[in-house]
C-alpha cells in the first residue's frame, strides 16, 4: 500500500462528514479522486462501507449525545444497533493498579443477546483500609470516642460491683460520622455514565 500525505486523509475525512450529511448521498467533493483514494487507502469499495466497517468495532455515546438509534446520520440499510452489556462496570487506563487489557472479543451473539464476556477480566471492588485504636480498659478517658468510633453503651467494668456506672464497654464504627467522607451505597470513583454501541449486520 502506497504512502498517503496529510492533504488526501484530510480530503477524505471530509468527503466522509458530507457523505454522512447527506444521508449517503453521493457528496460533490473539490479534491478530484478522493474516493479512489478510499479505495486505495482503506481497500473497500466506498465511504459508507468505510463507516459501517469502522463503527463495527464500537462506539461509545457520551452525555449529552444522541444515541444511534435518534442519530438518523448513523442509520444504515442492513445494520442495527445493540448496546454492549458490560455490567455497570467502570473502565479505567492501563497501567499501575488496573488488571491486563482483556483480550476477549465481543461476538455478535453476545452482543445481540445482551451477555456479558468478561466475567474472568473484571477487577473487583475494593475500598482502601481504614485502621483507628480505642482502649479496651473501661475509664474515663475511653468514654471519648471519636471520629468513626462512638460509644454505644456505658456500665459497670465488673459485673456490677465497681463504684461507676459510667464507663465504655462497647464502641461502635461508622465511617459517616467522619466528616466530609463519601458514603454511598456502592465503592465508586468519580464518574458519568457513557453507554457502548455496537453496529451489528442484520440477519
Amino acid at each position: 500500500m502506497g504512502t498517503v500525505n496529510l492533504g488526501q486523509v484530510a480530503a477524505l475525512i471530509k468527503s466522509v462528514a458530507v457523505e454522512v450529511l447527506h444521508g449517503g448521498a453521493a457528496p460533490t467533493v473539490r479534491n478530484a479522486g478522493t474516493k479512489a483514494n478510499a479505495e486505495l487507502v482503506f481497500g473497500i469499495p466506498d465511504t459508507r462501507n468505510m463507516i459501517i466497517n469502522i463503527l463495527k468495532n464500537g462506539y461509545i455515546q457520551w452525555p449529552g449525545m444522541k444515541s444511534p438509534l435518534e442519530d438518523t446520520s448513523l442509520h444504515f440499510e442492513g445494520y442495527s444497533w445493540y448496546e454492549v452489556n458490560y455490567r455497570g462496570n467502570f473502565f479505567r487506563a492501563k497501567g499501575d493498579n488496573a488488571k491486563t487489557f482483556s483480550s476477549v472479543r465481543l461476538k455478535k451473539e453476545q452482543v445481540k443477546n445482551g451477555i456479558f464476556a468478561f466475567q474472568v477480566d473484571e477487577q473487583q471492588d475494593a475500598i482502601r483500609n481504614i485502621t483507628g485504636r480505642f482502649d479496651t480498659q473501661g475509664n474515663s478517658v475511653s468514654n471519648s470516642a471519636s471520629g468513626a468510633f462512638y460509644p454505644i453503651r456505658y456500665g459497670y467494668v465488673d459485673g456490677g460491683y465497681s463504684s461507676g456506672s459510667n464507663y465504655l464497654n462497647e464502641v461502635g464504627l461508622d465511617l459517616s460520622k467522619i466528616e466530609g467522607y463519601p458514603i454511598a451505597e456502592e465503592n465508586r470513583s468519580r464518574n458519568l455514565t457513557f453507554i457502548v454501541w455496537a453496529l451489528v449486520k442484520d440477519e
